[in-house]
């Protein structure tokens, strides 16, 4: 192997991110490597040699990746960011330079899973493929491309280096890993008391509610019925109740002149699946279109918004009646969902509160905010948080940095998974 193709010991970070984003667009592309393959069966040994984590039949493993910022020059030329706009001086690139890269020494995740004999590699957020040891082919990435080839073979030979560096002394190399992983990408928690007390002018929600208010809804969690029923369900039953949440908030887009079903109109998600067609009072009409819904709707979205920043009231036909369950705890809507709760159970309504006791907590600020790797996305990340830690919001480090740094005191830091020799329990 000689040329272009001859695999650099070292890489600095530009060019490994340069890489890394032209690697990318060979999505959809499939390609075949001889040499990328007796790499592939090379690292397939070694990682044989770690114990994975084990989900079904597939097995994990994760290893941290390490490259050098290098200097100024290696982030690239002042007069072509200055021809492309991006700074106006020396100190700007300098600048911009430390932003992008604030360590000497970048973290990269890999994390590398096998599949019915195939490895399928993540490196980070912002490159994923698959390929066969055997066979040499790489599924979605351009091998051909000798760069992208070179990309491959640095991911490769760098996995080879951290595994054989933790095969010889695992205990030091999962404590060099513990002591110098960036917090900005480690897992951790913050009471969300402490956080409004660290941070000057931070939005708090007990300054929203009043004492009384949350103690009502404290209330509400510790002595609702989650079993509650209604005997029956129509239209106009169901727009009562969300009329009720939609005047406890004052939306704008509400009028007092508007009716129940006006007001769903404005604030709700729209697709109703035919909901708003049934005659208003009728419960068999009811009855039959929630029994032949087939989905592909959001009838019960009463305030729209995104995938985890809506308010929903669903209606669950249980055995002897129907349940009305109100939803919407997202940083974002919690408040206005306690407004709605607060409404509903003065006016006496029928309804269960979703997970009420953890929304009683966010709004006394008892709960936790689950800090998330910067190098994973914010959404659905319930799962990487212990269960009795009742985490529903989640933030990165440098979010909640932005306007002041955070004692570190104040954070928990989950410890870190440590590597394990093949076979050791």
């Amino acid at each position: 192997m000689t040329g272009d193709r001859e695999h650099e010991s070292t890489m600095l970070t530009p060019d490994l991110d340069s890489l890394v984003d032209f690697a990318a667009r060979g999505r959809w592309r499939e390609s075949t490597s001889a040499q990328l393959g007796a790499r592939l069966s090379r690292t397939v040994d070694l990682l044989d040699r770690i114990e994975p984590v084990r989900k079904g039949r597939d097995r994990r493993w994760s290893l941290w990746l390490r490259t050098a910022r290098g200097a100024l020059a290696d982030f690239g030329d002042f007069d072509e960011w200055h021809e492309a706009g991006e700074v106006d001086s020396p100190e700007d690139l300098e600048t911009l330079w430390r932003l992008e890269y604030p360590g000497e020494v970048q973290w990269h995740r890999l994390e590398v899973v096998a599949v019915d004999g195939a490895l399928h590699f993540f490196f980070g957020t912002r490159l994923s493929f698959w390929a066969d040891p055997e066979s040499g082919e790489f599924h979605e990435i351009d091998v051909d491309d000798p760069d992208t080839w070179r990309l491959v073979a640095w991911i490769l030979e760098s996995s080879w280096a951290e595994i054989e560096r933790f095969l010889r002394d695992p205990e030091g190399y999962n404590e060099e890993i513990a002591r110098e992983l960036p917090p900005e990408l480690r897992f951790g928690r913050i009471r969300r008391r402490d956080l409004w007390k660290a941070i000057d002018g931070c939005y708090r929600y007990d300054g929203e509610l009043d004492l009384e208010a949350r103690r009502q809804l404290a209330r509400i969690a510790t002595e609702q019925d989650e079993d509650a029923i209604l005997p029956e369900m129509t239209l106009e039953l169901f727009l009562e109740h969300c009329e009720i949440c939609y005047d406890a908030n004052c939306y704008d887009h509400i009028r007092p002149d508007m009716s129940p079903l006006e007001k769903y109109r404005a604030m709700a998600d729209g697709r109703d699946e035919g909901l708003l067609d049934l005659p208003q009072r009728d419960p068999e009409a009811f009855a039959r279109w929630h029994r032949a819904r087939t989905g592909g709707g959001h009838p019960f979205e009463i305030c729209r918004g995104g995938n985890r920043t809506h308010i929903s009231f669903y209606v669950v036909e249980r055995p002897g009646g129907w349940q009305l369950m109100l939803s919407g705890l997202s940083d974002a809507r919690c408040l206005e969902t306690a407004r709605a709760a607060l409404a509903l159970d003065e006016r006496g309504k029928t309804f269960v509160l979703d997970r009420a006791a953890e929304l009683s907590r966010m709004l006394d600020g008892e709960d936790f905010v689950g800090i998330v790797p910067e190098d994973i996305p914010l959404g659905y990340n319930r799962g990487d948080f212990p269960d009795e830690d009742r985490i529903l919001s989640f933030a990165h480090l440098s979010m909640l940095q932005e306007e002041a740094p955070i004692p570190a005191g104040l954070i928990h830091w989950y410890p870190l998974e440590p590597l394990r020799p093949a076979g050791e329990p």
